[in-house]
């Protein structure tokens, strides 16, 4: 396994033992050199095979194979510029057909020196020039067009889509070598693996080689950390492998970490482990039960899913999509673990590394070279739905990753400070030992915009200063107006919120009795700054609604169906004067709110078209109670018909009229038009005189059965308002329209009652 696939220990820092000195190389040929190279690259030796390699160029500078080894040994070594350089001698030398992969080769590099225009066409012409029944042909082609959409989506989104402050760790905690497996315990602590060393070692035959160890920091302020320690060596470490890759579970009880064997440049057989873990001291440290020696696991993350806890990792085990996936096992209550599961949804033919898993917004972080990307690992984000799905897989664009290898995005899990992360990176402005891209240094990211702005309400009362408790709060986006959250808070008055940078709001208190209240909340950033907040940073700050009990507070509703009922006025008038005091309709919401002096009796009146009104008389020790009003829809009159030429009440038309007379009765202060019509028979004055002859019909009728006339108001229409047409479209007669339009009908019509037609459904 390759190292980069380890997080890049850097274990290239050893050339080994110089076993062919200076002196006797004159005395070598060009292939004797270069197969003491190939001999030393066997060995895993890089920076020895290089060497070599670029003597036997520098004794036939035509030597092809010389040129690839050279080129491809920079590749390994993560020179990028200086491979594009001995690639392009290929293709100078009209060479390049001798060594078909190095197209692909040349073109990748070429896209990690983030020259995007240039790798493109070489990459097409890789697509169509290699063979197709070459070594992983299909793969090779595969990974070349995922790098050429990956080079196009990065030459349009070479910006940062949000505010990053990213700054190198330093040299307490970077060295010229690579370090690795960064995991932030709070902002103030980092863990971390490192190899420590600041030269190219050079170790005699028989002397034992450095080994990776994790080691931990303590921040001094201002972006700076102190003198690194060793952590819990005496535990962790043992004889001749690398301890990399700390991390732990969420409440710190347990420790993981990765034990490897170096073999030349590269780490075999890395396996990972958990220990108990308390007050910074490891112990009982343990081998997890999926590991194996047919394969490497490594990159253990901790999650939280659906209420269970799980073991994120990578491996090159059989069953993965790519050389290394991303794997979960549950942990058991005993600290072991269950079959690993692939993560098939985010894992691609190419390598899928560093998975980190941040529960407050259910995200997974992970790192990849197969989703197109800006370099070889990218650091990408998904979300994880209820259901378990993972959503769309989003590249975290510039600023977090470069057109190098960007990995092990790791957000700091202490409390609600999301918005402060780690990050892997060979990036330029690493402390390199080489080139500027050999060695992975920690990165710190602060990312301003996520930072949690948490907002503390108090409701209190205006007069007394005393909590306002039960009141319901609701935050709303000032600009869109949109209710963004609300609380109610039955046993106190204290509530908190979250806000988003840049965003106003308003903050409004509202309870049964009291008179709504509303401060402002502005979270842009030139008030938070003003604010004195730090940006950079979780922040807090406090408000206070004020309310003060109203006088009154009224509902309206439906009274058939309890419905809150859209479209009410509710009048207010002073009991004693009549004198109306104030008035308010609302189109939508049925709760109004009066700040009205408490030393009087008022009369509710609330009323809506098309409703029976409802009217109450409250006295002032019930001002602070809500009033409920219940309106009534009004029953449906049904009108009532007459024969041809006449006025008299019918049977038919008279059992029409009881069932006038007992709405009548169930509604005292309702008053009715009862208005007459008739067909388009005789002249105009002889039907307005025959529809006010039925209209009085009918009032005869209803007074003497104990109605008041006042409520009774005649109305007559004559031929006027048809309730169907007279004649046909032929222009014959039309009997049974002209029987429809021989009627009278109910409206009530007292503007305080509201007003409703009656139906023209024939019932007599």
């Amino acid at each position: 396994m390759k190292l980069n696939n380890i997080l890049l220990i850097v274990a290239c820092l050893f050339v080994g033992q110089l076993a062919y000195a200076q002196p006797t190389t004159n005395n070598l040929t060009p292939k004797m050199k270069e197969q003491i190279g190939d001999e030393e690259r066997n060995k895993k030796n890089t920076y020895t095979a290089l060497e070599w390699y670029i003597r036997a160029y520098e004794a036939n500078e035509k030597d092809g194979a010389a040129i690839y080894k050279v080129a491809s040994t920079h590749q390994m070594l993560r020179d990028y510029k200086s491979a594009t350089e001995w690639y392009q001698k290929l293709v100078d030398l009209e060479l390049k057909e001798d060594y078909p992969l190095s197209r692909y080769q040349h073109a990748l590099v070429t896209k990690m020196t983030g020259d995007y225009e240039n790798c493109i066409p070489r990459f097409e012409a890789f697509i169509k020039e290699y063979p197709a029944d070459a070594p992983k042909a299909d793969y090779y082609k595969k990974m070349a067009q995922i790098h050429i959409d990956g080079a196009k989506w990065s030459k349009d989104n070479m910006e940062p889509t949000e505010e990053l402050i990213i700054e190198n760790a330093g040299p307490n905690v970077n060295s010229k070598s690579t370090e690795g497996g960064a995991y932030p315990m709070g902002r103030d602590e980092i863990i971390y693996a490192s190899l420590r060393a600041d030269t190219i070692i050079v170790k005699e035959e028989g002397e034992e080689y450095e080994h990776a160890k994790i080691y931990i920091a303590q921040s001094e302020g201002d972006g700076k950390w102190g003198e690194s320690k060793e952590f819990n060596a005496e535990i962790l470490q043992k004889e001749g492998m690398h301890v990399v890759e700390p991390t732990f579970n969420d409440d710190q009880t347990k420790f993981y970490f990765v034990r490897a064997e170096l073999i030349g440049n590269e780490l075999e057989n890395s396996r990972i482990y958990v220990a108990d873990y308390n007050d910074g001291t490891v112990s009982n440290p343990k081998l997890l039960d999926f590991n194996s020696s047919a394969y490497s696991c490594q990159d253990p993350a901790f999650a939280t899913w659906d209420g269970k806890n799980y073991l994120l990792f990578t491996s090159n085990m059989e069953g993965g999509k790519g050389n290394m996936d991303v794997w979960y096992a549950e942990i058991n209550e005993d600290g072991t673990t269950r079959e690993p599961l692939n993560l098939e949804a985010i894992n691609t033919i190419g390598d899928d590394v560093t998975p980190f898993f941040d529960e407050r917004i259910n995200t997974l972080y992970f790192s990849s070279d197969g989703h197109p990307g800006m370099g070889g690992w990218d650091i990408f984000s998904t979300e994880r739905a209820s259901d378990g799905s993972m959503g769309e897989i989003k590249n975290m664009g510039a600023g977090f990753n470069t057109y190098v290898d960007d990995f092990s995005f790791t957000v700091n899990k202490q409390g609600n400070d999301d918005c402060y992360a780690l990050i892997l990176s060979n990036r330029p402005g690493t402390m390199s030992l080489k080139s500027e891209t050999c060695c992975d240094d920690i990165f710190s990211v602060l990312m301003p915009e996520r930072c949690d702005i948490i907002l503390d309400i108090a409701v209190i009362h205006e007069t007394t200063g005393e909590p306002m408790i039960g009141a319901a709060v609701q935050l709303i986006d000032e600009a869109t107006g949109e209710v963004v959250d609300e609380q109610t808070n039955t046993e106190g008055n204290d509530y908190q919120f979250m806000l988003e940078v840049g965003k106003k709001y308003k903050v409004v208190a509202k309870k049964d009795g009291v008179e709504g209240s509303q401060t402002t909340a502005d979270a842009t950033k030139e008030a938070l700054t003003a604010a004195g907040l730090d940006l950079t940073k979780p922040m807090t700050f406090s408000k206070e609604v004020k309310v003060k009990e109203l006088g009154l507070m009224v509902q309206a509703f439906d009274k058939k169906t309890n419905a809150a009922l859209d479209g009410v006025t509710v009048t207010l008038y002073d009991a004693a004067t009549g004198k109306e005091v104030k008035q308010m309709t609302k189109g939508t919401g049925n709760e109004f709110t009066f700040a009205i002096p408490r030393d009087k009796d008022y009369k509710v009146f609330a009323n809506r078209e098309g409703y029976i009104a409802d009217t109450r008389v409250v006295a002032q020790k019930d001002l602070g109670m809500v009033q409920k009003m219940y309106l009534t829809p009004p029953p449906v009159f049904y009108n009532i018909y007459f024969s041809f030429n006449k006025s008299n009440i019918r049977q038919g038309a008279a059992d029409t009229l009881e069932m006038v007379l007992a709405t009548l009765n169930e509604n005292p202060d309702m008053v009715v038009e009862v208005r007459g019509h008739t067909d388009a028979k005789g002249s105009d004055q002889y039907n307005m005189n025959l529809s006010n002859k039925r209209s009085i019909a009918a009032i005869n009728y209803l007074s003497k059965k104990g109605v008041n006339k006042n409520r009774l108001q005649p109305r007559f229409f004559g031929e006027a308002e048809p309730a169907a047409e007279n004649e046909k479209t032929d222009g014959s007669d039309n009997p049974e329209g002209r029987a429809l339009n021989r009627r009278v009908e109910f409206k009530i019509v007292n503007g305080t009652l509201g007003v409703k037609e009656t139906t023209t459904e024939k019932k007599n």
